[in-house]
């Protein structure tokens, strides 16, 4: 794959999870009254890019629900990052050996108890 190929890869899944953020957006605002804030709309724009990115590589390119998928990911891009702060934080800890979940304190034993 050229570096063309793969940047609009990444643009395109960007590009339709950051649609399904804005119709997020934009479903707060009529249905729930949420003020329109300019700068929050255009930061959740730019998180569901991110978004779009992080899922996008877990999908096949050939997968019949792809932009869907990214569409999805992008309409609920606010407690998809809440799992991953939580859960990144853990994977990070637990494979890379840093982090909370790595001090002596936090580390358990095969018997159950902490070491």
């Amino acid at each position: 794959m050229d570096n063309r190929t793969a940047f609009l890869e990444l643009a395109v899944n960007g590009a339709v999870a950051s649609f399904g953020a804005m119709a997020n957006y934009l479903y707060a605002h009529i249905a729930k009254n949420v003020p329109l804030n300019w700068l929050r709309f255009l930061s959740t724009i730019a998180l569901g890019f991110f978004i779009g990115q992080v899922v996008g590589d877990f999908l096949p390119t050939d997968f019949a629900y792809r932009d869907g998928t990214l569409l999805i990911a992008g309409f609920s891009v606010y407690p998809l990052l809440q799992i991953l702060e939580i859960k990144g934080v853990e994977f990070v800890a637990r494979h890379l050996g840093v982090g909370p979940l790595t001090s002596p304190s936090a580390r358990k034993r095969k018997d159950g108890s902490n070491a």
